[in-house]
């Protein structure tokens, strides 16, 4: 009896094989023959290992419905048929296995012929490419990783193009990252990826997005054991958090590996399949390498970030200059203490912006950090963009390398200040001591030498006579104590103002027929004038009454016998203005200058026989500053003095 055409084809196969000493049986290569029907033959024992198949369950059966993808049927037929046609073929492909998984391989048919020479069937040989095309993806994926972080600041800038580099090259369709915030010890998610092909991921997304997760619990399992994680099915894991949303996605395996810096876990990346897979060794060893990378990108963006938020946060002038002297970067306190942009710094030589008088000092200092030598506790003055200046301390370190200068500059001017202020408040001291001591020991001993005389005396007017200039010079020293009073006052801004109606010229004229004795006595020509519609203004009536009087006194005590003395009073827009004109003996220009300072008195005044305590200028100055005018001297040795000052005319005033 006849044997069926494939069990002769099975038997002939077997016999070449014995004959070629179990060249197809003992071949490492996965070998397949197949009838002219495309229906197995045989395989050997290479074809068991690959594709998980034993002989006996599929010869007989059509290889398409095996192994061979659906999407990829038409490419097996081509291949049996230019097999079963007596042509060679060849194509690097995917096969199923019989667990559902797809192996790379590189498949070649041979045709055979019977003794007629008509083809009989094929050889169908795989040579399994799993480890080259795993090397391959990963040298694709490496690269594709290491290009996202050359081109990104962050970690987060990165994220997006490292998911969908590192899934497609293992063909997994979502991908997430997470960053360890350590503020609140969890897991957070900086970013999602999904393929093109993923159906519905959006609850999936943003069950991701907006999920944080302690140690041990979702992708923080990874983080607490610091190493590679695969989950076989995420729908059928119970501590698997999301895997509604993730079956909705179509999603089944998962894998995930640690983002290590220091050894410490920084981060954790994981990624989806449609597919249920049993655990890859080879990709997660892959991606363990992978997450090293990434931990120590992380590393350095965060030491970046870290320097680069202390450079824009601190409060002292940081900046980087050449040695060639033009700042190259400057942080955002040199434009808001010296006003300036960053460009305007840039634009020109560091040194222009020094204080003309501190110029030779620094150019001195940065010879010596060109010389290689650091720069500590150096001071000079900076000029600000309004034409102030502003002391600054620099501290700066010079890398001879790189031909740089790195420096921090503290300012110091309100320190500087200070210290102005305090010397000139131990020299207000030190004068107000001297004067006090000066001022008060002369009515003092002269009342205390009168009321001795007095004392002594039996005659009844010299005794009067005696007692009237003690009186006279308790008079003074009670002045004197009310002027350092209101001076006090003033000072501080206790001395709280009166403000009422006042006409000006009427004040004056009042003053002026209170000293009109002192000027008869000298002998003066005294002429007043005021505008025919000189306006009531809101003032203070007594301290108006000061300024005037001490106005009018100085003029006529500084006015040698037979002088004159000229007082005009006007209205300029809404102010008024007040001046005396004497024809005395003047006051030196660099009297002026200090001619309304506390306890000065002009060089020349010892000329006239006449007492001062060098406060009445100084208390008419503060009382004019404090109803909103000003005062002026002008003056000049033996051509008398003019004194003027102007007052805003208040909101109340009356005509």
């Amino acid at each position: 009896m006849a044997k069926p055409p494939e069990q002769a084809l099975a038997a002939t196969v077997r016999e070449h094989d014995v004959l070629l000493g179990g060249l197809i049986r003992g071949n490492p290569l996965a070998i397949l023959v197949l009838d002219s029907t495309d229906s197995v033959q045989m395989i050997n024992a290479a074809f068991e290992t690959l594709f998980g198949y034993r002989e006996a369950e599929i010869v007989g059966q059509q290889i398409r419905s095996l192994i061979v993808p659906e999407s990829l049927a038409a490419e097996s037929d081509d291949l049996s048929q230019q097999g079963f046609t007596g042509r060679t073929a060849r194509a690097v492909t995917q096969r199923r296995r019989k667990d559902g998984t797809l192996v790379d391989v590189e498949v070649t048919v041979v045709p055979f012929t019977q003794i007629n020479d008509r083809p009989a069937g094929a050889y169908a040989i795989y040579r399994d490419l799993s480890e080259q095309r795993d090397a391959e993806r990963h040298l694709r994926a490496q690269y594709a990783v290491i290009e996202a972080l050359a081109h990104s600041s962050t970690i987060e800038n990165a994220a997006q193009w490292v998911l969908r580099a590192v899934g497609e090259s293992v063909d997994w369709q979502v991908g997430a990252m997470w960053l360890v915030d350590k503020t609140n010890d969890r897991l957070r998610c900086i970013d999602f990826w999904a393929a093109a092909g993923v159906d519905d991921a959006t609850a999936f997304e943003t069950e991701t997005r907006s999920s944080q997760f302690a140690r041990g619990m979702g992708p923080g399992r990874t983080w607490e054991m610091n190493a590679p994680a695969w989950i076989v099915d995420v729908t059928k894991e119970a501590k698997f958090s999301r895997r509604e949303t993730a079956l909705a996605a179509g999603m089944h395996s998962a894998f995930s590996f640690p983002m290590i810096l220091d050894g410490d876990v920084v981060g954790v990346v994981e990624f989806f399949t449609s597919m249920v897979l049993e655990p890859d060794q080879a990709i997660l060893k892959m991606f363990a390498a992978l997450g090293q990378q990434l931990g120590a990108f992380v590393g350095r963006t965060r030491a970046q970030e870290q320097l680069e938020r202390f450079f824009t946060m601190s409060g002292d002038l940081l900046c980087i200059a050449t040695f060639d002297g033009f700042f190259t970067r400057v942080n955002s306190s040199w434009h808001r203490i010296l006003g300036y942009t960053t460009t305007e710094l840039m634009a020109e030589p560091f040194i222009d912006f020094v204080h003309y008088e501190d110029r030779e000092a620094t150019a001195i200092a940065v010879g010596g950090l060109l010389r290689g030598e650091p720069l500590v506790a150096f001071e000079n003055r900076y000029r600000c963009k309004d034409g102030s200046y502003r002391w600054l301390n620099w501290t700066s370190t010079p890398k001879l390398d790189e031909q740089l200068i790195y420096a921090v500059a503290h300012d110091t001017t309100d320190r500087k200040m200070l210290e102005q202020q305090t010397q000139e408040t131990l020299k207000m001291r030190n004068d107000f001591v001297s004067f006090v001591t000066h001022q008060l020991r002369t009515p003092l001993s002269g009342i205390k030498w009168m009321l001795e005389l007095a004392t002594e005396s039996d005659d009844n007017e010299e005794k009067a006579s005696y007692i009237v200039d003690a009186r006279e010079s308790a008079d003074r020293l009670i002045g004197l104590v009310n002027d350092l009073l209101d001076v006090s006052r003033l000072e501080s801004g206790k001395l709280q103002l009166t403000l009422e109606p006042v006409q000006l010229r009427e004040l004056t004229d009042a003053v002026l027929a209170d000293v009109v004795t002192l000027v008869r006595e000298k002998g003066h020509a005294l002429d007043v004038q005021s505008d025919a519609n000189f306006p009531t203004a809101m003032l203070d009536r007594q301290l108006m009454r000061q300024v005037v009087l001490n106005l009018a006194s100085n003029a006529i005590k500084y006015t040698p016998p037979g002088g004159r003395i000229d007082i005009r009073m006007g209205q300029h827009g809404r102010s008024l203005y007040w001046s005396i004109h004497d024809s005395g003996i003047g006051i030196s220009p660099a009297s002026q200058k200090r001619l309304f300072e506390k306890f000065y008195r002009a060089d020349n005044a010892h000329t006239v026989d006449t007492e001062g305590t060098g406060l009445g200028l100084y208390l008419v100055r503060l009382i004019v500053e404090r109803l909103g005018g000003a005062i002026t001297c002008e003056s000049a040795i033996g051509s008398g003095t003019l004194f003027q000052f102007t007052l805003p005319i208040a909101a109340g005033e009356t005509t």
